[in-house]
């Protein structure tokens, strides 16, 4: 029997708290450093990341290992956490 191969490709968008301006251009790039290394820690590519000061898109490739919620709630959960400990916010 041959191999099949799915690849499920997610566009992931999600907003700040009460949509608010924190994402600013200071901590832009390192947000997203560290949110392509949530994704690659989940074995989830972050393939482009990118947003606005009150939203964040992004691409990724979907793991077979875990289910998109887990995924997203790791990415939700330890973002905000790194967030709220930068101090140019």
């Amino acid at each position: 029997m041959a191999h099949s191969l799915a690849y499920n490709y997610i566009h992931l968008v999600f907003s700040t708290k009460h949509r608010n301006e924190w994402i600013t251009p200071v901590v832009e790039p390192q947000l997203y450093a560290h949110i392509a290394g949530i994704c690659s820690r989940l074995d989830s590519h972050a393939l482009a990341i990118g947003g606005m000061p009150d939203h964040i898109h992004i691409l990724l490739s979907l793991s077979k290992k875990y289910a998109l919620v887990t995924l997203v709630q790791e990415i939700k959960k330890v973002s905000s956490r790194w967030m709220k400990e930068q101090p140019d916010i």
